[in-house]
């Protein structure tokens, strides 16, 4: 699934085997808001191993993701302005930083969230921001 320029909303969704250069299963360039979804078995050769999103803003709501990157992000790869990450349990293998989450931007908010992750680096097994 490729977002570019418009909001994009997913809901009751279920996501499953992606395999991409960055963002395994989603990759973003907009507004992204996912909620009541589930990704899973999903790899990036690059960053962001189930999700990458670079845009205005990020929101991802009771949901389950489970990725690994060879880069950075194992899950989820974030950066632009907000991302928030709530009701979640996220899992990961990093290469790079950020076993679960990798995210840098103005603001970070994760509330009600489980992180599993392991980044190679060193930096960050669960989150990196």
């Amino acid at each position: 699934l490729s977002i570019h320029g418009s909001p994009g909303t997913q809901d009751f969704s279920m996501f499953l085997h992606g395999a991409t250069v960055s963002g395994g299963t989603i990759h973003s360039a907009g507004t992204l808001s996912l909620s009541e979804c589930s990704i899973a078995f999903s790899t990036a050769s690059s960053d962001g191993g189930a999700v990458f999103a670079t845009g205005a803003s990020t929101t991802i709501s009771d949901c389950s993701v489970d990725g690994v990157a060879n880069g950075d992000g194992g899950a989820i790869f974030t950066t632009g302005a907000s991302t928030t990450i709530s009701d979640c349990s996220v899992d990961g293998v990093a290469n790079g930083d950020g076993g679960a989450i990798f995210t840098t931007g103005a603001s970070t908010t994760i509330s009600d969230a489980s992180l599993t992750g392991v980044a190679s680096s060193g930096l960050g097994d669960a989150l990196y921001t």
